[in-house]
């Protein structure tokens, strides 16, 4: 079927499914990629974990449910990309990044780092300075949470883990004991993955339940001499 016609009078005319289609293909590069990522949310107020809904280049959609003030300016981490731009609360849990600059929704999407099990801990990590207990083969020691996310932490403690040790976590604040596994040491770190990850929701009440300024750290817990 061809796509131009000649008119009566010489024109060329195309038809209007022609340029229908052609409209369509120009903005196909401006439309969202609909996606369920999950990304950190920082601002002046605090850092929260959120459901990534949507990457176009202009316009990110988000699920957050910490209520920040909207129109304030924001940055969001999703793999291994930091995006800053201004943050808008549309209404309940709903909102939206307006990127400084345009973004690539293909290349932060594709980031492998953003896969389950590649690497370390791939799932945004928010930075905390918390005391809590593990218990290891029994025996029970002081540790402090340096960062965590839905699948695990990073501790600081003065007695030495080795990876693959089965660890108890009590943290104030939360009323369930976590259980995981030593992954990873690094002299007086160590990083261990949960056996059952944490629903975003209640990892970021326990958030909100932290009170102590995070740039005034209390290190009377654990000594590093």
């Amino acid at each position: 079927m061809r796509l131009q016609q000649k008119s009566g009078f010489g024109k060329v005319r195309t038809p209007k499914a022609a340029i229908a289609a052609a409209a369509a293909g120009a903005t196909d590069t401006a439309r969202g990629i609909s996606c369920y990522r999950v990304g950190k949310i920082a601002t002046g107020a605090g850092q929260a974990l959120c459901i990534v809904r949507m990457i176009s280049p202009f316009v990110i959609a988000l699920d957050i449910e910490v209520a920040f003030s909207g129109a304030e300016q924001a940055s969001l981490v999703i793999g291994k990309e930091e995006i800053g731009g201004a943050l808008a609360m549309l209404g309940g849990k709903r909102a939206e990044l307006r990127p400084a600059r345009a973004v690539d929704p293909e290349a932060i999407l594709a980031d492998p780092s953003m896969l389950a099990g590649v690497g370390r801990r791939a799932l945004p990590r928010v930075d905390v300075d918390v005391r809590a207990r593990l218990e290891v083969m029994g025996q029970g020691m002081t540790a402090r949470i340096c960062d965590i996310s839905t699948d695990g932490v990073k501790v600081l403690v003065d007695d030495l883990l080795c990876m693959g040790d089965r660890v108890t976590i009590v943290m104030r604040g939360l009323s369930s004991r976590l259980v995981g596994q030593v992954r990873w040491c690094e002299g007086d770190h160590a990083g261990i993955a949960f056996d059952q990850p944490l629903a975003i929701g209640q990892l970021n009440q326990w958030l909100a339940s932290q009170s102590a300024p995070a740039d005034q750290p209390d290190w009377s817990l654990v000594s590093r001499s």
